[in-house]
């Protein structure tokens, strides 16, 4: 193997520790952005059965005034009949007694109706505030966990990121702005092996998508220090790893 793809290797060593430490923090991240979406709606749900509690009994409220109001009408009239001088009278006070007791058992059905309603929602408005609870919790541990893992990670990423810099002086300039297009593309892996899937048979393969890779790029490879990339997926391609390409490991 050539210089350059040794040198090469090195950085692919470094860009996949970087990528594991910064895919531990971004998960986390995708955690809290998950969860925080759900304590969303959890909080809208809450506002929702809220105001329908108001709304509720703002309508309790009225029909029992109006019931009242009903009441008072019946014990005016009961009064009037104490003192009513013919049957006439009487019976018309009978009949808008009557009217009005009948109008009020309908109002006093649907005040229990809405009652019984009113109690389902506080059943539902007091389990949504446990879930809300809960939920809560749940971010608040998410974002310690984050702060934890980017307190670790931190000085780890930093130690790469400068290992990094050193290793990419190693690199040609051509061939460490293929490296980093590639790595950008396929998430820091910018190298694949030839792979030979057959030992019986010719023929090559690219280790990163497994397509075919003509024999010229892998002579190309093998005899030459230019980089040779995947027709397909555009990784750069190599025949064997050297023994450490960990820096921490040959230093």
């Amino acid at each position: 193997m050539g210089a350059t793809l040794d040198a090469l290797h090195r950085l692919q060593a470094i860009e996949s520790k970087l990528h594991v430490l910064r895919q531990r923090i971004e998960a986390k991240r995708r955690e809290i952005r998950v969860q925080t979406r759900r304590l969303t709606k959890i909080r809208q749900d809450d506002e929702e059965l809220h105001e329908k509690l108001k709304r509720q009994q703002a309508d309790i409220d009225r029909l029992e005034l109006e019931r009242k109001g009903r009441e008072e009408e019946i014990a005016k009239f009961r009064e009037q009949m104490k003192i009513t001088k013919t049957n006439k009278e009487y019976a018309a006070l009978r009949v808008q007694i009557n009217t009005l007791d009948a109008n009020n058992r309908k109002l006093e059905d649907r005040i229990l109706a809405l009652m019984t309603h009113a109690d389902e929602l506080n059943v539902e408005a007091e389990t949504t505030k446990k879930e809300l609870r809960h939920q809560t919790e749940r971010l608040e541990r998410l974002e310690r966990e984050l702060a934890e893992i980017e307190l670790q990670a931190g000085p780890q990423i930093e130690a790469l990121l400068s290992q990094r810099e050193q290793a990419s002086y190693d690199v040609p300039p051509t061939a460490l702005q293929v490296f980093e297009r590639v790595a950008e593309h396929h998430e820091s892996e910018a190298m694949a092996q030839i792979v030979r899937p057959h030992v019986k048979r010719e023929g090559f393969i690219c280790g990163g998508c497994q397509m075919t890779i003509p024999l010229e790029a892998v002579n190309a490879t093998m005899n030459t220090d230019d980089i040779q990339t995947c027709n397909v997926c555009g990784r750069i391609l190599y025949l064997e790893a050297p023994a450490a390409t960990d820096p921490a490991a040959t230093a």
